[in-house]
């Protein structure tokens, strides 16, 4: 069974390389010209670019409250409720 992590990365890999095929086809006439080696740096910059993208487009927002810190308000309120629960031992 695939975990949540890797179906993230699966999910965000089929993303990257859709979105840098379909950019390939729509500007292929821009390739021509261009230096192999260059044209495979920027593909790859580009295929990065999406699939960074895509993981970030595909979390859970539930995920993404956990990832940043809390508010002040709630700090406030965490740390209340710890001393509260210290007191009533």
């Amino acid at each position: 069974m695939i975990g949540k992590k890797n179906s993230v990365r699966i999910g965000a890999a089929s993303l990257a390389t859709l979105g840098t095929v379909v950019i390939i086809l729509g500007t292929d006439r821009l390739w021509h010209g261009l230096n192999a080696v260059l044209a495979v740096l920027i593909l790859a910059g580009l295929w990065i670019a999406l699939y960074l993208a895509g993981a970030w487009a595909t979390i859970d927002p539930a995920e993404l409250d956990k990832q940043f810190p809390p508010s002040d308000k709630e700090l406030r309120r965490r740390r209340k409720a710890f001393f509260d629960w210290q007191g009533r031992r």
